[in-house]
């Protein structure tokens, strides 16, 4: 896997990290792993939520919802248009 947004003096650690996290995927149940991956997504979502309260920090939570809805939305369009694609595709 090509790590092309980071130092390239990290590219090893970064293999090593993933073996790992491969190698306890394949050791989990389905449903662990479900639920490690919402626990992921959920914590994408904080941080995402806290970059809209950092550069909006007078925004109501109804006007900070909308801007993480039209980020998510402009990140959903680049990647149909191809112009960014998810690392690992």
């Amino acid at each position: 896997m090509k790590f092309s947004q980071s130092p390239i003096e990290l590219h090893p650690l970064m293999d090593v990290i993933r073996r790992d996290r491969v190698i306890k995927a394949r050791r989990q149940t389905p449903e662990e792993r479900f639920a490690e991956a919402m626990e992921m997504t959920d914590f994408a979502f904080e941080v995402m939520a806290s970059s809209v309260k950092d550069s909006y920090p007078d925004a109501d939570a109804q006007t900070a919802t909308g801007i993480l809805r039209k980020r998510l939305k402009r990140l959903r369009t680049r990647e149909d248009q191809g112009i960014f694609v998810p690392v690992g595709r």
